[in-house]
């Protein structure tokens, strides 16, 4: 099987001058289905971390506005960003703040290397600045709007013109090792972001501010011995990723972790991670990143998120209203890396209803019935009457199309490892439910509730419904990531221990089902759980 385990997934510490929207709960959601992934692929302690960007401009002024202190108004925001998290079932494993002690003691650490290495200086820049973006663009990311306003063609946001004097990176003599590195085709993904990156560095590289003057950012960290410059807030942001991956009382980068990291980002900050992030490891004599993952952003109703329009959803709105798994299950089927996707309550509801519902919690039923299942047993699988392998033994009952779905079941771990490996999520569910599809037709056709009524068919009973039991368990362990909470109770219908092994992951119709870590004896069934309440809640559209 195709597994990589991944030892570390982060996704970008959220700024906290404003409120969680969906944009937020898709990134967190994503990186959790990875990380959940990775733990039942064999990942050895796997680390999941997120947290919060508590510095800079926008922080203080927003603060101020709402007259209160940095400080408080930092705890308050984080703790909302911490509340999306425990909603939607996020199993972080690591929450990292940037006012954190630890943190700024990596930030002088990563500081001091640099100017060691001889890649700080201390200048004057000139140029565009984005207070909202906190960052400086060129002349060519700058474009005139409709409003006669200069804005960044990345991000729209308006920029002003800025002369100062601040310490600068030499991002310049970085351009043929990020060439190097970025050119790998595992590095960056999708590939239409690797060749962005690609384009920018092509393009010319220019050294990078670092900091900024005490008196226009007083919020954040004063540049090691001078106390008038700040540390620039994407700098200072950045570095989290290297507090979190150091081991405890050493403050030693632990070998497990780093460089095995994989960086969740919206492309909105691609630039930031793919380009300056890996400049400065690498000019520090650290290694870059395994892999920078960029994902499109969510629009509502084909139109951009903005508080003018009010159309910003909120997070723990939609949780509460259509459950988690409901939720999760939307994001990660409909996300897209490549191109922007869009947010409908109605396309929530729908999915629910035909995939999880009327599919999968369909088939579960059928199986897992009084009616055609009294024993309440995980049925023996008779390999005489539906052998592995087509035969035209007299015995054999299974037709063509039910070795279609033997085929879909072998292979089905393969090529969803595949896909969640690729952070294609949505096309992964879409082979998982075609396999379930493929289950409710394998039911239809040989009829167990028929079959119940002859005691004679006995046997092939008990075989069409442990081929069937055996569709949902692996569809089930395959989907785990996706919606834990409601696979958990799936596996509890079936019999099954709730911890997930990479043992689940195969399919085991070629031998007695074997309950992992119970006692077993040959030849006898596992036994059912009740189950008083319906799996799959269905919405009125």
């Amino acid at each position: 099987m195709a597994f990589i385990p991944r030892s570390f997934i982060t996704t970008p510490i959220f700024y906290v001058n404003a409120k969680p929207h969906i944009g937020h709960l898709y990134t967190v959601i994503l990186g959790d289905a990875a990380h959940r992934w990775s733990v039942i692929t064999g990942a050895k302690n796997p680390v999941y971390a997120c947290g919060t960007d508590e510095h800079g401009a926008k922080v203080y002024r927003v603060a101020r506005e709402m007259g209160m202190s940095p400080e408080m108004f930092c705890r308050r925001a984080t703790a909302k960003f911490q509340h999306m998290l425990a909603a939607a079932n996020i199993n972080n494993d690591k929450f990292i703040c940037t006012t954190s002690p630890a943190h700024q003691q990596t930030v002088y650490q990563l500081w001091d290397r640099l100017e060691q290495n001889g890649f700080i200086y201390r200048g004057s820049y000139e140029g565009w600045y984005s207070v909202n973006d906190e960052a400086f663009y060129s002349s060519d990311d700058v474009t005139t709007n409709d409003a006669g306003v200069k804005v960044s063609v990345e991000t729209n946001n308006p920029v002003e013109w800025t002369i100062e004097d601040n310490y600068k990176f030499r991002l310049s003599n970085m351009e043929e090792r990020l060439l190097q590195w970025a050119s790998q085709p595992d590095a960056i993904i999708p590939k239409m972001s690797r060749e962005m990156v690609l384009s920018w560095i092509n393009q010319g590289l220019k050294d990078l501010s670092i900091s900024r003057p005490s008196s226009r950012v007083p919020w954040g960290i004063p540049t090691p011995h001078n106390t008038n410059q700040t540390v620039y807030v994407w700098f200072d942001a950045l570095c989290n990723y290297l507090t979190v991956a150091k081991q405890p009382f050493t403050n030693q980068l632990s070998s497990s972790l780093w460089p095995h990291v994989v960086h969740l980002v919206g492309k909105d900050i691609l630039r930031f991670h793919a380009v300056y992030w890996p400049a400065f490891l690498m000019a520090a004599d650290l290694a870059p990143p395994k892999r920078v993952v960029s994902h499109a952003h969510w629009t509502v109703g084909k139109v951009k998120m903005s508080k003018s329009l009010g159309n910003v959803v909120d997070p723990i709105t939609i949780l509460d209203q259509y459950g988690v798994d409901a939720v999760r299950y939307f994001f990660l089927k409909d996300g897209r890396l490549e191109d922007d996707s869009d947010f409908t309550e109605n396309r929530i509801t729908s999915l629910l209803n035909t995939e999880l519902a009327d599919n999968l919690g369909n088939m579960l039923n059928r199986v897992t019935g009084v009616k055609v299942n009294p024993s309440q047993t995980y049925p023996p699988f008779h390999i005489d009457l539906f052998p592995l392998n087509a035969t035209s033994s007299p015995q054999c009952r299974a037709g063509s199309e039910d070795y279609e779905l033997l085929n879909t079941m072998n292979n089905l771990t393969d090529e969803v490892s595949k896909l969640y490996n690729d952070f294609k999520f949505g096309m992964a569910i879409t082979k998982i439910m075609e396999c379930v599809q493929q289950g409710n037709a394998f039911l239809q056709r040989h009829q167990p509730w028929v079959l119940i009524k002859q005691p004679e068919e006995q046997p092939w009973l008990d075989t069409v419904l442990h081929t069937a039991l055996e569709c949902v368990r692996l569809c089930c362990v395959l989907l785990y990531p996706i919606v834990p909470q409601s696979m958990t109770e799936v596996r509890h219908r079936l019999g099954l221990l709730t911890d997930i092994t990479t043992q689940d992951l195969q399919c085991r119709l070629n031998r007695t089902f074997i309950n992992p870590g119970s006692e077993h004896i040959p030849g006898a069934s596992t036994k059912l759980n009740s189950c008083s309440k319906l799996l799959f809640k269905k919405f009125d559209i």
